[in-house]
């Protein structure tokens, strides 16, 4: 949902709101459709899935309509790093060590260090300002 919002002020500053309307319309079309599909067989998660889905889809729009309405050079690759980073921490802590506390921390601590050494120099002109 975060990428979502981040990726639809293109469509506000470009004065064509209506592609929003669109894109929502169209992600709970989504969520309903499979809310609808997966509760009666899965329970809970089944909405969890739907949504994890539709923000996904809309994502995915808004960032191809956005590449074509207001251009901006996201770095994928670093977008993608730190993405696959923290799934690949949050399944390790979830469903290989079986929601430790501890160690949970220890990799949520891992992350924020990775990013902040990443991204140091761009901390440093952030807070130079």
């Amino acid at each position: 949902m975060g990428i979502y919002h981040n990726l639809s002020v293109w469509y506000k500053v470009t004065d064509r709101t209506k592609f929003g309307a669109y894109i929502s319309v169209f992600g709970a079309i989504i969520t309903l459709v499979l809310n609808f599909t997966l509760i009666p067989i899965i329970s809970y998660k089944g909405s969890a899935i739907a949504t994890l889905v539709a923000y996904g889809t809309m994502m995915v729009i808004s960032y191809f309509l956005g590449r074509k309405y207001y251009k901006v050079p996201y770095d994928l690759k670093k977008i993608g790093f730190y993405l696959l980073l923290s799934v690949g921490f949050s399944v390790l802590s979830f469903y290989v060590l079986e929601s430790n506390l501890w160690i949970g921390t220890a990799l949520l601590l891992v992350f924020v260090s990775v990013i902040f050494f990443t991204e140091r120099n761009e901390i440093k002109r952030i807070i130079r300002k």
